[in-house]
């Protein structure tokens, strides 16, 4: 019998600024020579909403603090398998909201480096993401 498969929640933001722009982040990943583009956001800790860990994984990586958040687009699967040696293979799941930021500043984690993309643009790149959502691409696409 199949075991049942464990989940992390987490939060992604699709910034939008007054242009219509999206915010991606570049991550690179040293360790294991990876790099791909991502939306702001990451993994609720313990005793948090979705909005909070939203809130504070945004002001982490990027710096914004007058994120404003939107529609929430639900939660969806995400193609990730976490590695936690105590769970076994872990899934992820995404809550995903639509934000906006006039927040030009930025100050990213040692690891990113952040852009400002034509919604075309953040798509086709998340599309080489291995961990986007497809209900996020394309609400960035609608």
């Amino acid at each position: 019998m199949a075991q049942d498969m464990r989940y992390c929640v987490g939060a992604k933001a699709i910034i939008e600024d007054e242009r219509g722009r999206i915010l991606l982040l570049h991550i690179a990943r040293p360790q294991t020579a990876e790099h791909y583009w991502d939306l702001p956001g990451g993994r609720v800790q313990e005793g948090e909403s979705t909005v909070e860990a939203l809130r504070r994984e945004v002001a982490e990586e990027t710096g914004i603090r007058d994120m404003v958040i939107g529609q929430s687009l639900g939660i969806m699967m995400t193609p990730a398998r976490l590695s936690l040696p105590a769970e076994g293979p872990t899934g992820l799941l995404f809550a995903g909201y639509k934000c906006r930021s006039q927040t030009y500043n930025l100050r990213t984690e040692p690891n990113m480096r952040s852009q400002w993309c034509e919604r075309a643009t953040a798509a086709k790149l998340l599309r080489t993401s291995p961990n986007i959502p497809m209900e996020l691409i394309a609400a960035i696409e609608s």
